[in-house]
């Protein structure tokens, strides 16, 4: 007659091997290079923040009804509700001779553009961005409105406003500008020239109480044998402005839009995506007249927005940041098995109340987290925390779980999936998914460390008679329970229970008494054994 008592644990000592099964399965969110508008070289400031607006082919030519809708998957796989799509109109074309036509930039030499905004294919240097608006008549002059609006998901967002620059290089006789209404700040935020004698200019005419015009122009010349100088300005507060060529040969002005989105990081795509449009705070760069902005000296400066997480908020391409990613501050970040990326915060035990403190955020707004307990890869509504007040500044909240008891409701994980949303009302983070127009949205990993214990006790040959009383242990056996062996067939009996059991827990294993049916039966514990659940 022999007693057996297993301790079975499961992946308990593989914490380092399943970290990196996760990693590996997680799936990498590329977008389609080919269709992002995005720059991808050169030295420009805001490669991942404008969209160009790629009018079609060298020398198309433009006129009035014009539409372009371009866009990418921000997340994979690709799907109606993660695509982003910008549609920009052309309207009101007019020209003193020739019309208006697509200009790639570099397509001259001296393109300031072609060296901060620039996109190639493998193999070449040549730009593939033909993003330039162009006079088609040698010294021509050209006007037209372009508008535009961007969805995600078929939502509408909203954009912080239009990108201009000069999309080739001017001579003293060439310029090109935006006409704008009063509540568009038009602001300088980048620039390229090759050479220092060289400089570029702003020239602003108020030419009604609702239009104003704003002209760059190079009054001292190009570089020669180089190229610029050329500015890049910011339309703040406007999607639609009425844009001036002049050429004394050819001239061409480049348009895009500001895309301020945050999004969540790349976590499986069963978790979805959350999306926030980013206000940020923009200061100085004023494009007035008699201040240079060569350089940087004058430029615009872009400061983050006052409801976030953390202490950054920086805009994204797409969902494929790594979880935890620079940006994502809100809270303190460890690394796990060589993981990173885990929030730096105590374990949730189930069962019991759970509490995240010290969320770093700036406010007024509304601040919520979501933690997948059950391990089924979304974010249910019940694993939602409170929605907590963040005051107006540098503030901290707590947030607060009602953790679920082990069952279909809690799984026994080493690690799961946090998010945090923030923004300025509770209305906007009510799901842990979808688009909002203001905050930011964080993700992290979730160290449990809970582990499954499961006592097994066995008792072979067993005869008739014999009984064990097995005595209620809290948490592990739920009441007194006696095997009673009743008939001579019944030759073995087992007893099990499991638990969840986390780091620093301690638990008690029962006792219990054997009564023998005669004077030589015998009971005996022969072992204890503790296994990673791989055999």
């Amino acid at each position: 007659m022999s007693n057996y008592l297993f301790l079975k644990i499961s992946s308990a000592f593989k914490v380092a091997q399943l970290f990196k099964m996760v990693l590996f399965l997680l799936p990498f969110l590329l977008i389609n290079s080919a269709q992002a508008q995005f720059a991808t070289s050169g030295v420009g400031l805001y490669k991942d923040n404008i969209f160009w607006i790629d009018w079609g082919n060298n020398n198309d030519v433009i006129t009035s009804g014009k539409t372009i809708t371009s866009g990418y998957n921000i997340a994979s796989p690709a799907t109606t509700a993660n695509r982003l799509d910008i549609t920009c109109t052309a309207s009101n074309v007019t020209s003193s001779s020739g019309g208006v036509s697509v200009y790639t930039p570099g397509t001259w030499s001296g393109d300031a553009l072609d060296a901060i905004y620039k996109k190639t294919v493998t193999g070449s240097s040549a730009n593939t961005l033909s993003v330039g608006l162009s006079n088609t008549t040698l010294g021509a002059s050209a006007n037209l409105t372009v508008s535009c609006s961007a969805t995600l998901g078929g939502t509408a967002f909203a954009l912080s406003g239009l990108v201009f620059a000069d999309g080739e290089q001017s001579s003293t006789l060439e310029f090109v500008g935006a006409i704008v209404p009063p509540t568009a700040n038009v602001r300088i935020i980048d620039g390229f020239r090759s050479c220092t004698n060289r400089t570029s200019t702003v020239q602003k005419t108020v030419l009604s109480a609702t239009n104003t015009e704003y002209i760059f122009r190079n009054a001292s010349g190009q570089c020669g044998g180089g190229k610029g100088p050329g500015l890049v300005g910011y339309l703040e507060n406007t999607n639609s402005a009425r844009f001036t060529i002049k050429g004394e040969g050819k001239s061409a002005i480049a348009i895009g839009v500001m895309v301020d989105l945050d999004f969540s990081e790349a976590l499986p795509s069963t978790y979805g995506v959350a999306t926030h449009t980013i206000i940020p705070a923009w200061s100085g760069g004023l494009a007035v007249p008699s201040v240079a902005f060569n350089d940087s000296v004058n430029w615009a400066s872009r400061a983050t927005p006052l409801v976030k997480l953390g202490n950054t908020v920086t805009p994204d391409v797409n969902a494929s940041n790594s979880v935890g990613s620079t940006d994502v501050d809100g809270l303190s970040k460890k690394t796990v098995s060589g993981v990173s990326g885990f929030a730096d915060v105590g374990i949730p035990l189930p069962n019991s109340t759970y509490q995240i403190s010290s969320v770093k955020c700036s406010g007024p707004g509304k601040v919520a987290g979501w933690i997948d307990f059950n391990g089924n890869g979304t974010f249910d509504s019940t694993e939602k925390s409170n929605v907590a007040d963040c005051a107006a500044g540098s503030n901290t909240v707590n947030l607060t779980w009602s953790v679920p008891v082990v069952g279909t409701s809690y799984k026994t994980q080493l690690s799961t999936a946090l998010r945090l949303r923030t923004a300025i009302t509770a209305a906007e983070i009510t799901n842990s998914t979808g688009l909002v127009n203001s905050g930011e949205v964080e993700d992290y990993f979730l160290a449990l460390g809970s582990v499954e214990l499961k006592l097994v006790k066995q008792w072979d040959g067993l005869v008739s008679g014999d009984q064990v009383n097995i005595p209620a242990t809290t948490g592990l056996i739920s009441a007194n329970t006696t095997e009673f062996i009743s008939t001579s067939t019944k030759t073995n009996s087992t007893s099990s229970n499991t638990i969840v059991v986390s780091p620093t827990e301690v638990v008690t294993l029962p006792s219990e008494t054997f009564t023998p049916s005669t004077a030589v039966d015998e009971y005996k514990t022969a072992s204890w054994v503790c296994s990673d659940g791989t055999n």
